[in-house]
């Protein structure tokens, strides 16, 4: 495989930026002027600067300066000579204008923002961990330097110290870019791929990789390739969005995307960045393929890329599953058998599943622990979502694969689908996503330590536990959905003076869509193993730690109200402080009144003496022999009715409580029937402007069907005069043959008369003897 630097191959690359960014770095390069770019003549320079004010300030409406002031004038005269132009116009006719005098143009830039930049002598970059803080997401500082777009349904991956962009989807459209973030000197470069070759098939790795643990990096060692002949691979970047991506060694291993109704028979496509030479490949994977689709997950285990799920050109959600075999490159098919069913012998070449999988799904997420299993979360499909976890089991007994249906302890989420999640240790990191309803705003933590790598037989139902760490504020820019999210493992306290904690992790996020197109880095420290009750793991500005709830009866039912609260971005006053919420807090809000007077009679209730062994007395009114004895030192009668009195206070106190908090229920439940209305109103709107659509739409059909017929007759019309024309044309050259004709006779009839003439001044008789 040849191997190329990225650097080398900028010259001869075009810019593939999208408007306007296209636009702004032409301007940009015209404004740096960096080495090798040619000078501008000045009409050049002219044309481009009245380009720039048309496309800043919009058409020439200022006066014209006075006629002695030359270069102003100038200026006014080339900017007024645009006329209206739009913006986009002008901004391509920019670009073009520099693409004619300077092709090279985006090179040199590239070249000149690869440059150092702000670094004295021995001077060190300060890496994206030392950002990272364990009780608030941060926006890492990117400065002036070229970046990405915004964008959402991209994917990504961490190989090395450099976290791999790839694709994405912006206003509709579907990006074809490819870019890496160097999390050590805090950098964006856009990279364009070369040519790949990949080894024949014929001639397969010498040596088979080995796993690694999840734990280090969820990735496998690449094979060890022997060198065989190279076979030219198509190389391009194509628009990409709803695909997967793998780390697998050095590799990007992309799969799939959303695709055209056209494309609905084609086999789903394999694709691999190859990160260490900067080279695409376009892999032809043997086997039965699995259809195109996009929305789906991707999950590698030792080798082998399990797919599960996403949606057909459709927009159908999918449910079945299929193996890529990385080191042959061959699709492995799978089928459902009941448990314990021996193998039939023609089932040999496939894979058996037992167990119920989930019900077909897209944009959900996945992860992998221990190796082994793989735990899903989430998706939906066209009119659900869901909040269920299920785990694949990829080493059962007998060699097959088993789904599980999990245990999950902690609050209950909102459904949602288009969310993202990374797992640093044992912990798996879930936030954004949406569902049919309102975005979800929370961050969530599920400990997967609940899985054990080498369960024994007849093990119980595996149990996780779910944490609910807080909630971002709804206009947030991680309150969104298809955010790319990774875990960076073993981080740096404070680089470079300390080393790795191995107790600590990061997150990093970027991208994403909440109404607006996101392109920030966020990033966040924390800890690869949850304590049993977290305390601040705050997810932002507006965020603070929530812990699931064990209890239950009326205790249970309101901290799920809490927590779907929370969930839905209504958070008390210490949330959106960004610290623990206190007693005035909670007792502030529906939910902490609920909370509070659930609790009360629990907290009203004496302390109860214990018995040696640690069990309570019977109690007053139970079956036993004889009245009950009271025991030294009991209550007098008289504190025995002060008590009496101050639990029927209690009482009173709690169904006061509870009557407040009636009528804050009663008030929310006015309030959301209005908002509901309000909705309700919104919809009949939207569906007036939608009948009212179809009615232009079909007012417009109708005026296309007329000037459709009014073409035809216009043809037909055509057709007859062209029909006539050629008759008159044939006409017309009889008629000239004719003529010609006529007038050949007409020479003819010139001779004979010039003979007739002749013949009659000859002399005759005697005279014509004699010679006369």
């Amino acid at each position: 495989m040849a191997a190329s630097h990225p650097q080398q191959n900028n010259a001869a690359s075009p810019c593939l930026l999208p408007f306007p960014d296209r636009f702004h770095a032409a301007q940009k390069f015209v404004k740096l002027q960096p080495p090798g770019a040619k000078e501008l003549s000045q009409e050049i320079q002219l044309a481009l600067f009245s380009l720039s004010k048309q496309i800043d300030e919009g058409p020439c409406n200022v006066p014209k300066p006075w006629s002695w002031n030359a270069v102003e004038s100038t200026k006014w005269m080339a900017w007024n000579q645009l006329g209206k132009m739009s913006a986009v116009e002008a901004m391509r006719l920019y670009v073009r204008t520099l693409d004619e005098e300077q092709p090279d143009w985006y090179a040199l830039l590239l070249a000149e923002e690869a440059k150092p930049q702000n670094q004295g002598a021995g001077a060190s970059p300060i890496p994206a961990h030392a950002f990272a803080q364990t009780d608030v997401w941060t926006a890492l500082p990117m400065g002036e330097q070229r970046k990405p777009c915004p964008r959402y349904e991209h994917s990504g991956g961490l190989v090395g110290n450099k976290v791999y962009i790839v694709g994405g989807n912006y206003a509709g459209r579907y990006l074809n870019d490819l870019w890496s973030f160097d999390t050590m000197s805090m950098t964006w470069q856009q990279l364009v791929p070369v040519p790949a070759t990949r080894m024949s098939k014929a001639n397969p790795p010498a040596a088979m990789p080995s796993p690694t643990d999840s734990k280090a990096n969820g990735t496998a060692t690449e094979p060890q390739a022997q060198a065989t002949p190279p076979l030219p691979v198509q190389p391009t970047v194509v628009p990409l969005a709803g695909h997967s991506a793998n780390v697998w060694g050095d590799k990007l291993v992309i799969l799939g995307g959303h695709i055209k109704s056209k494309d609905a028979n084609t086999p789903l496509p394999v694709r691999i960045y190859h990160t260490s030479c900067n080279a695409w490949e376009v892999v032809q994977a043997s086997g039965t393929s699995p259809i195109p689709r996009g929305g789906h997950s991707a999950s590698l285990v030792g080798n082998k890329l399990y797919i599960f799920g996403g949606e057909d050109a459709s927009r159908r959600a999918l449910g079945d599953l299929h193996i890529l075999d990385l080191p042959t490159m061959m699709w492995e098919r799978t089928v459902g058998v009941a448990a314990g069913k021996p193998s039939k012998p023609q089932d040999i070449h496939l894979v058996k599943v037992e167990g119920t999988p989930p019900s077909p799904r897209s944009a959900h997420i996945t992860t992998v622990v221990h190796d082994r299993y793989i735990v899903f979360f989430g998706g939906g499909s066209v009119t659900t979502c869901f909040s269920d976890v299920h785990i694949l089991d990829t080493r059962s007994e007998g060699g097959r694969l088993r789904w599980i249906a999990a245990s999950v302890q902690g609050p209950k989420v909102s459904p949602r689908a288009g969310h993202t999640g990374a797992l640093v240790g044992n912990t798996w990191y879930i936030l954004g996503g949406g569902n049919n309803v309102n975005g979800c705003t929370d961050l969530l933590a599920i400990d997967l330590r609940g899985l054990s790598a080498s369960p024994p037989t007849n093990a119980p139902q595996p149990t996780v536990q779910l944490w609910q760490l807080g909630a971002f504020p709804p206009r947030h820019a991680l309150s969104s959905e298809g955010v790319a999210m990774l875990g960076i493992h073993n981080i740096g306290k404070q680089p470079p003076a300390s080393g790795p904690d191995p107790e600590m992790g990061m997150l990093f996020a970027f991208g994403g869509y909440n109404g607006k197109y996101q392109n920030a880095i966020n990033v966040l420290r924390v800890p690869q193993n949850l304590p049993s009750s977290p305390s601040s793991v705050a997810p932002g500005a507006s965020v603070t730690t929530s812990t699931p709830s064990k209890a239950s009866g009326p205790s249970a039912a309101t901290d799920a109200k809490g927590a779907a609260q929370v969930s839905n971005g209504v958070a008390s006053p210490a949330v959106l402080k960004g610290s623990i919420p206190t007693a005035k807090d909670i007792g502030s809000t529906p939910a902490g009144k609920a909370q509070a007077a659930a609790a009360a009679p629990v907290a009203s209730q004496p302390e109860v003496a214990k018995g040696p062994a640690g069990f309570a007395p019977a109690a007053a009114g139970s079956a036993s022999s004889g009245p009950p004895v009271p025991a030294p030192g009991a209550p007098s009668k008289a504190d025995q009715e002060k008590e009496k009195q101050a639990r029927e206070q209690e009482k009173l106190k709690q169904a006061q409580e509870q009557e407040k908090l009636k009528q804050a229920l009663q008030m929310e439940k006015q309030a959301l029937g209005m908002e509901k209305q309000a909705l309700e109103m919104e919809r009949q709107a939207q569906e007036k402007e939608r009948q009212a659509l179809r009615k232009q739409i079909h007012t417009v059909t109708a005026q296309l069907e007329t000037a459709q017929k009014g073409m035809e007759d216009a043809r037909a019309a055509l057709g007859r005069e062209s029909a006539k024309v050629l008759r008159l044309e044939g006409e017309a050259a009889e008629f000239h043959k004719k003529l010609a004709l006529a007038a050949e006779e007409h020479k003819e009839l010139v001779a004979l008369r010039r003979q007739v003439n002749e013949a009659s001044n000859k002399p005759q008789g005697v005279r014509a003897y004699l010679g006369f």
